[in-house]
């Protein structure tokens, strides 16, 4: 997982209580991604890249060139994309945005947009005793997925679980690369580091042309 300690960020939303939608968990999911060009088609995840667990992210950003995080229920104080696995026949895109619906209840064209899939992934090594790396893993390498929310409130999101997955977040706001990647913890903050150098041209590109 890609989180950060408790940072002073703009306000957050957080729920009282949220209702699960009624969705397919995939059909609304990969609306607009078949056919597209920026979502590389037919790859096939094996178990592990060079035992590497190949991950998705969703690198969501709106006019003010903000990304969107959570904090996680289980680690108060800590922050992240949101981000999964990508399962066996699955397109990192589609990943990405499988995971957004599951953790944020964000769906693709209906509240986000679709941007690319970043072509270049980004790997990080996990320390000896976590889950992964008991399960053979060296660490996770990840794939991002760039979204894009029209507007600078809150997105209406639902962090109650969907798809059959357990909450994620506890609350979400908005954020930038440079509060971000200084409080990363530190195996993950190159990570970060490289992100903000690969997306930050893209993300100002795509904003730029809505002007």
């Amino acid at each position: 997982s890609l989180f950060v300690e408790a940072h002073a960020f703009a306000p957050s939303f957080r729920p009282s209580s949220l209702a699960r939608r009624s969705a397919p968990r995939c059909a609304a999911l990969v609306h607009g991604l078949r056919g597209g060009s920026d979502i590389a088609r037919g790859m096939s995840m094996s178990a592990a890249e060079g035992n590497y667990r190949p991950c998705a992210s969703a690198l969501v950003f709106n006019s003010k060139r903000e990304i969107l995080i959570g904090e996680r229920s289980d680690r108060a104080g800590q922050w992240q994309m949101p981000q999964g696995g990508i399962e066996e026949g699955e397109a990192p895109g589609e990943a990405a945005i499988r995971e957004l619906f599951e953790e944020m209840g964000l769906k693709t064209p209906e509240d986000v947009s679709l941007v690319e899939t970043l072509e270049e992934t980004i790997p990080y090594d996990v320390p000896p005793g976590t889950w992964l790396s008991k399960a053979g893993f060296v660490g996770q390498r990840l794939h991002f997925t760039l979204l894009f929310f029209q507007g600078d409130c809150l997105p209406n999101v639902d962090i109650s679980g969907l798809g059959g997955e357990k909450p994620e977040f506890s609350q979400v706001k908005w954020s930038t690369f440079e509060e971000l990647v200084p409080t990363m913890v530190g195996f993950k903050r190159d990570v970060y580091e490289r992100l903000e150098k690969i997306a930050t041209p893209k993300i100002e590109a795509h904003c730029s042309q809505r002007v």
